[in-house]
């Protein structure tokens, strides 16, 4: 036997919003959780008790699938690469992390494959913000848009991509 939730009136613990929402809610939507999130963030981080992202030990599957489109092709690279932000001018702790770091002859690229979540506003201003930091210091940003490859449609996308992206390469 399966309970049904009891909707209620409520109010939302960061816009103080009034909505319908079960009792353990506590937003009224996801951007007012995103933002309580962000918020909590920040004031630890001014308060010295968080000091950002100092590593990252994700590794998705488009990641892993291009560490084997590098490693077949012969394109040397450190992948996950943390750039410290005050490196770039930033009077923040933390890093920005860059998928693939290339080198190729002194020419610093920073390969970067964006899923989904770089296509929201927030993510996209970010990328902005960070892309400017980073082409201030000679750094070259590639981005590759990730796209499923599960069927053939999905993977030709993907193949003139990688074609794409090998040729921009070759030219350097």
């Amino acid at each position: 036997m399966h309970k049904e939730k009891v909707k209620i009136e409520k109010q939302c613990n960061f816009c103080n919003s009034v909505y319908i929402g079960t009792k353990r809610s506590k937003f009224c939507s996801d951007a007012c959780r995103t933002n309580n999130i962000r918020d909590i963030f920040k004031k630890r981080i001014d308060e010295g008790t968080f000091k950002g992202w100092q590593s990252r030990n994700i590794e998705s599957y488009p990641e892993k699938f291009f560490k084997k489109v590098l490693s077949n092709n012969n394109i040397e690279y450190l992948f996950n690469h943390p750039v410290s932000k005050n490196s770039l001018g930033v009077e923040e702790s933390g890093c920005y992390f860059l998928d693939f770091l290339i080198d190729k002859n002194g020419i610093l690229i920073d390969l970067e494959i964006d899923g989904k979540q770089h296509k929201y506003l927030e993510r996209k201003e970010n990328d902005i913000v960070r892309d400017s930091l980073l082409k201030n210091k000679n750094y070259i940003i590639y981005r590759i848009e990730w796209n499923q490859i599960n069927n053939d449609i999905g993977k030709i996308e993907m193949e003139n991509k990688i074609i794409k992206f090998k040729k921009w390469y070759e030219s350097l």
